[in-house]
């Protein structure tokens, strides 16, 4: 599990990530590449061991491609340049929003340890204690099952990781958008109601 720890407070931390957001948004002139460095000062400021975060989480999630329709020899034109680079903006506009809404919920930041301790009772243990993160987050985008995993410090191998998604989808306690982002469904909510009941 990345150690990202926070150096400052959370209230600092938003306010850099909004003021980066909206002058992205705003057009100023930040290239793609000093958006990265951007996002790379602001990440060294607010914690200790960030490079880490930034080249498991940050590094992918800039690279998504939103694909464009062409042809072999097609003549690349001004216009596609532009788009090209706006969408680049978009995504890492995308990767602040993201952040800003899981840092409160992040279990490092808020001195708070997960109940889940990588020997849980039963599989559905692990579904659970992520379906209460997604529900604690409360977020009407999709978040990626790595963040959520981060955020509640759970860390699992690739094959676990692959049947929990896989476990979550088939039950319809999570639904899914076309870039592997996930939210909670309303079913997934009452998974975690019965499951505190018979718990309680």
């Amino acid at each position: 599990m990345i150690d990202l720890i926070l150096k400052s407070d959370l209230a600092s931390l938003e306010l850099d990530l909004n003021n980066l957001l909206y002058q992205i948004e705003a057009g100023k002139t930040l290239s793609s590449y000093d958006i990265d460095s951007e996002i790379k000062s602001l990440f060294n400021k607010h914690f200790l061991n960030s490079d880490p975060f930034i080249e498991e989480y940050y590094f992918p999630y800039k690279n998504t491609t939103l694909a464009f329709v062409g042809y072999v020899g097609m003549p690349e034109t001004v216009e596609d340049r532009i788009r090209e680079e706006e969408s680049r903006k978009f995504i890492k506009c995308e990767f602040i929003r993201h952040f800003i809404s899981l840092s409160p919920h992040v279990n490092y930041f808020i001195g708070k340890k997960s109940a889940y301790r990588n020997k849980p009772e039963s599989f559905s243990n692990l579904a659970f204690y992520f379906l209460s993160k997604l529900a604690e987050i409360e977020s009407e985008g999709y978040l990626y099952i790595d963040w959520i995993l981060f955020a509640e410090g759970i860390q699992i191998g690739n094959k676990l990781k692959e049947d929990l998604k896989k476990y979550l989808t088939e039950k319809e306690l999570i639904e899914q958008d076309l870039n592997q982002g996930f939210r909670i469904t309303y079913k997934g909510r009452l998974f975690i109601e019965e499951k505190s009941a018979n718990h309680g």
